[in-house]
């Protein structure tokens, strides 16, 4: 079965490579695949953030690196699924590119996640948001997200070191929505008075 899968996406990603080498003849050394940096992002930081760094997935590493590089959505999804990785979710946190920004006070971000206990909303491990109302297809979630708790937070204090992408298209759904990954996560930036809650919103579509 391994073998079979190795085939497969090999076979999937011939067709993207053949034009690639007809037009660019791009090097698929180790030392050209660390040191490049495309849209913000190394090879080396796109193997950690999508549980690709163990030696046994050097091969899948670097494909799913060159189709993410190229964009070929689709087929890198196939790619994750065929082979079982990263819990299903798209490679580089989600994200076609990756640049450090600041949020500043007064915008509003809003975020799918976290559960009630004991009457009481926690999110004790949400760090991602999108732009309050963004869309529900452009956020390049599962379905099953729609029936999650749905929050729109303010920002009271400047928020540094976020990471700001847009989401690859994924799950079916169209993609390339504005997603922050926030530092810290939404209880711990609501307990710093970072955030704040602002009830009674309505889900965008």
């Amino acid at each position: 079965m391994k073998q079979f899968k190795v085939l497969l996406f090999v076979a999937l990603l011939m067709p993207f490579l053949t034009t690639a080498q007809q037009t660019t003849q791009p090097k698929l050394q180790t030392k050209t695949l660390s040191s490049a940096i495309v849209r913000g992002v190394s090879f080396d930081t796109f193997k950690a953030v999508s549980a690709l760094t163990d030696t046994s997935l050097k091969t899948i590493a670097a494909v799913a690196w060159q189709l993410w590089k190229m964009e070929q959505w689709a087929t890198l999804e196939t790619l994750f699924k065929v082979n079982n990785l990263n819990g299903g979710w798209p490679p580089n946190n989600g994200a076609v590119y990756s640049k450090i920004v600041t949020l500043d006070s007064g915008v509003l971000v809003d975020r799918y996640g976290g559960k009630v206990v004991d009457g009481v909303f926690t999110d004790q491990w949400g760090r991602f948001v999108a732009p309050a109302g963004e869309p529900f297809k452009d956020r390049s979630l599962q379905d099953t997200a729609r029936t999650y708790p749905y929050h729109v937070y303010r920002i009271i204090k400047t928020i540094p070191n976020v990471n700001e992408g847009t989401a690859i298209p994924w799950f079916g759904q169209v993609g390339l929505g504005l997603q922050y990954q926030l530092p810290y996560t939404i209880n711990d930036l609501v307990q710093n008075g970072y955030l704040q809650n602002i009830p009674d919103v309505t889900q965008p579509r």
